[in-house]
């Protein structure tokens, strides 16, 4: 068949909802579901030096350097030198920025307990990026103990104070239960407020729970809105899922021609799926102009990924 039973979205819909981390209406602000997050520990004890600089000429050096611009050299590690400087004197941002570099080892080598450190004292001073990056640390094990528990309460933290990546994961938390009670209502809330925020994973999220009627009446009018406004951004599967729907008209008027154009985007990017509908729709000509040479290109394409049925179309094609 072109397609394959029920089309390839039956078995896609099958997928969880959510991809692991990795990679609006007002949302409440106290959730029963997750103990309120205790001091990671003491806050750290550092020497303030006499500084000649003000915090905020520190912070425009440090990110001038960093970016290469305001008439300043690129220079990665003059610019932590600068962040560390305004860090030791009480900068919260700079700490942030200090931890987040230790982190991933920008102008030093990687150092994760000088990491913990610096976003430990951000964080305990209700600064959302601190919280978000050592939620992240906690959630995945790096540079402390793995703990979804003390993770969760560290992105619920920042997800109330407006952060949008942090109300994302805590949406997929919530979803999928991770140190956290699972609750959809609770993991719709907080994607909503990501996706209005222009988050494209949260759109997508959304997208899939509207689909799905997770947390929320079945809308796939909704759900295709959501993956057209996450696809519109690059996202990969919301371009694949949103081209199914054109195809099944699910959600969304029947249109090869608009199902051809975001499989085709899809299919760009690597999706493998994608890349086998698309070629069916070449040799076809369902939205496109039929091309047996198109289709045989993208047989190959998702061949070389192991997609089984393009790779026997690739053997049929050939042998003719």
């Amino acid at each position: 068949m072109l397609i394959g039973p029920a089309i390839v979205i039956a078995g896609a819909l099958t997928l969880m909802v959510f991809l692991a981390y990795r990679g609006s209406e007002s949302t409440r602000q106290e959730t029963s579901h997750i103990v309120p997050a205790q001091p990671v520990s003491a806050p750290i004890e550092y020497v303030p030096i006499v500084e000649s600089l003000t915090p905020e000429e520190l912070l425009t050096q440090a990110y001038g350097h960093m970016r290469g611009s305001d008439g300043y050299e690129a220079n990665i590690e003059k610019a932590l030198q600068l962040f560390q400087r305004a860090a030791q004197i009480g900068v919260v941002e700079a700490q942030t920025m200090t931890g987040r570099m230790y982190r991933s080892g920008m102008g030093t080598p990687i150092n994760l307990d000088e990491a913990v450190k610096w976003l430990q004292s951000a964080s305990q001073q209700n600064d959302a990026d601190a919280q978000f990056t050592l939620a992240d640390m906690y959630l995945n094990g790096e540079g402390v103990a793995k703990d979804p528990a003390k993770a969760s309460s560290l992105f619920l933290q920042s997800a109330q104070l407006g952060h949008p990546k942090a109300q994302t994961v805590l949406g997929q938390l919530y979803a999928k239960g991770v140190g956290i009670s699972r609750d959809y209502q609770e993991a719709i809330r907080w994607t909503q407020s990501a996706a209005q925020q222009g988050v494209a994973l949260a759109q997508y999220n959304l997208g899939w729970m509207l689909y799905n009627g997770l947390g929320t009446p079945v809308s796939h009018e909704e759900a295709a809105d959501w993956f057209g406004r996450a696809g519109a951004q690059d996202h990969v599967d919301a371009q694949w899922t949103l081209g199914m729907m054109y195809l099944k008209g699910q959600g969304r008027e029947q249109s090869d021609e608009r199902a051809f154009s975001w499989l085709h985007k899809a299919a760009q990017a690597g999706h493998t799926l994608a890349q086998k509908v698309v070629a069916d729709l070449y040799l076809s000509g369902r939205g496109t102009e039929a091309s047996k040479v198109s289709a045989l290109n993208w047989y190959r394409k998702a061949a070389e990924s192991g997609n089984q049925e393009a790779i026997s179309m690739v053997i049929k094609l050939e042998s003719e």
